[in-house]
């Protein structure tokens, strides 16, 4: 199979364990975000909330009980540092990846916004096509009767203004012909536990068979490079 540019429209940013204790106001500190350390391994603590394990963060290339141990004991210890560290990120983290799009995102906003862009972000997308048609058929059957009645189906908003990334969804893929085409963005969670790191080429090679190079190319690249306004050299 020829070679391929792929951009993950929805990848994540971990904090380093020391960002907001060095770097919030130092009023803001004693009641900062921060990281705590015990036999169980990394925890984020902060006023008001539950403490929530760090591994969660980027667990990104496990599975099974490999993935089971380190939610138990996983740290920034052993944590891959291309999390938060740019160079590490770009230099050997992104299994193929070209450009990483990183997340710390309805018919009506479309009709007053028509400029604004909507992702759905790690959402999936197999149901977004037969979610269109009950839209549109509400639409069909109700509009009439709304106080504020759209003067287009909402299916015309959705497609010209919503976006939707997936990672792992071949029912997506799937029924790119009815909706998608122009609207899904493939993308690897990295490094969330969910990503498809270190396998994403491998990953999409297997859920985009039967579909075209041309279509193919919009999904794990063209759509994304178009919404964020990525150009590359030819």
């Amino acid at each position: 199979m020829p070679a391929y540019r792929m951009i993950s429209a929805d990848s994540h940013m971990i904090e380093p364990p020391n960002l907001w204790i060095e770097r919030l106001d130092k009023k803001y500190r004693d009641s900062a975000p921060h990281v705590e350390e015990s036999a169980k391994g990394s925890y984020f603590v902060a006023p008001g909330i539950q403490p929530s394990r760090v591994a969660l963060g980027f667990a990104a290339g496990r599975s099974g009980k490999e993935l089971e141990d380190y939610f138990k004991k996983g740290s920034y210890a052993v944590a891959r540092p291309s999390g938060w560290d740019p160079v590490d990120r770009v230099s050997r983290s992104q299994d193929a990846v070209k450009v990483g799009c990183l997340l710390p995102a309805p018919p009506t906003k479309g009709e007053r916004f028509p400029r604004l862009t909507l992702i759905s972000s790690e959402n999936d997308s197999g149901w977004f096509p037969h979610y269109l048609y009950r839209l549109d058929h509400a639409y069909d059957k109700f509009n009439a009767m709304s106080d504020e009645p759209l003067p287009m189906k909402p299916s015309v908003y959705v497609r010209r203004q919503v976006m939707v990334t997936f990672q792992d969804d071949p029912i997506g893929p799937m029924t790119s012909k009815i909706f998608g085409e122009d609207n899904y963005m493939w993308a690897s969670d990295f490094p969330h536990s969910d990503s498809t790191w270190p396998n994403s080429r491998k990953v999409i090679d297997t859920e985009f068979v039967g579909l075209s190079e041309e279509v193919r190319n919009k999904i794990v690249c063209g759509n994304a490079a178009k919404v964020y306004g990525i150009k590359f050299d030819a």
